[in-house]
């Protein structure tokens, strides 16, 4: 049995065991991004199974996986709380940008140079929606605009949650590639 069949072996056998120790690691508001943390946990082994492949035919995957989960949720700038667990407001890059009158700016000038730096990185997106195919645009339209879940939109369309994962993650990183202010 080669690599990537050993590891969707794995993932159909102990996907409910893998739900209940993320269910244990996690809060209570975290606990619908499940299908978030085990499309990233899946992904990251494949682009490493090379890597981790005496781990595989040691039988050592199930606390690999663990281990995983249980870091990503715990620790610091990892990629489930920056990606995940950050609030989208379209893009994390928008985050913190909310204009009011009542933020207390030291000037008229200084909001209207934050309103100018809000509508730039608006124009970005949707500059970055234009570059979008029609399937690209559908997907953005259900998960950003309409906020269905991840896994809504799998049942929904027919595919593996894996792969709207991957496909959301290639959307931001579309929309977001032309000098996107940090």
């Amino acid at each position: 049995m080669n690599t990537k069949t050993q590891i969707d072996e794995y993932f159909k056998k102990h996907f409910k065991d893998l739900e209940l120790y993320y269910n244990k690691f996690c809060s209570e508001a975290e606990k619908e991004y499940f299908p978030n943390m085990i499309s990233e946990l899946y992904i990251h082994i494949i682009d490493r199974m090379d890597k981790l492949q005496e781990l595989i035919s040691r039988n050592e995957l199930h606390f690999y996986c663990i281990q995983y989960i249980y870091n990503q949720r715990n620790w610091n700038g990892t990629k489930f709380k920056e990606e995940i667990l950050s609030k989208e407001n379209y893009s994390s890059s928008l985050e913190h940008t909310n204009i009011s009158i009542e933020n207390n700016f030291d000037s008229e000038e200084n909001f209207y140079i934050e309103s100018v730096k809000y509508d730039t990185k608006l124009n970005i997106i949707r500059k970055g929606y234009l570059k979008l195919n029609l399937a690209e645009k559908v997907l953005y339209q259900k998960y950003f605009i309409d906020e269905l879940s991840m896994r809504k939109i799998a049942k929904e369309i027919g595919v593996p949650l894996t792969s709207i994962f991957k496909s959301i993650k290639e959307i931001k990183e579309k929309i977001l590639s032309d000098d996107c202010p940090q």
